[in-house]
């Protein structure tokens, strides 16, 4: 006997399911409505290590999709800036429209429709960030130069300014 909040996190229901037996396994299961043959031959059960899998998904605290997206930044980092999942505008032709989430307002909660907001927000703004970012570099007209591993600009861009001086600090706040 234990409170709950001891056994809310994957770790621990692990620790507990992994101490039962097999019959115990497919009992426990079979009290809490949950299928232990397999689907294509019911004669056969499923692996000890499917059923615990399937316990801990169900059972283990899951994490607030409100603290999710509180800590989700509203502007893109450098990692996100450039990787193509999220939009990939490389192959994109204008005879069919990009796989963006929709903003209908049919069969939608004001949770949902915040969200979808949201998740359209940080595409567009990731999408309007790196169009200017690649512009201001093409604009500079970027090349080697002769020292080795330098680089020399020999264009202007209104928003690109140099950098003299760089410190990056570790916070351990």
């Amino acid at each position: 006997m234990t409170n709950h909040r001891s056994i809310e996190t994957r770790e621990a229901l692990a620790t507990h399911f992994n101490q039962l037996s097999m019959e115990n396994l497919i009992r426990l299961c079979d009290l809490l409505n949950i299928r232990t043959s397999k689907i294509s031959d019911p004669s056969q059960q499923h692996s000890q290590h499917i059923l615990r899998e399937v316990l801990l998904a169900q059972f283990e605290k899951r994490h607030s999709q409100i603290d999710r997206i509180n800590s989700l930044p509203l502007y893109p980092d450098e990692t996100a800036l450039f990787e193509d999942a999220a939009v990939q505008e490389e192959m994109y032709n204008t005879d069919r429209p990009l796989a963006l989430p929709k903003l209908n307002l049919q069969f939608l909660t004001l949770h949902d429709y915040l969200l979808r907001n949201f998740n359209l927000f940080r595409l567009e703004s990731n999408y309007e960030i790196r169009q200017d970012i690649e512009d201001a570099v093409r604009r500079l007209g970027p090349r080697p130069a002769s020292n080795e591993g330098s680089t020399a600009f020999s264009g202007w861009s209104r928003v690109a300014a140099p950098i003299s001086f760089f410190k990056y600090e570790l916070c351990l706040c």
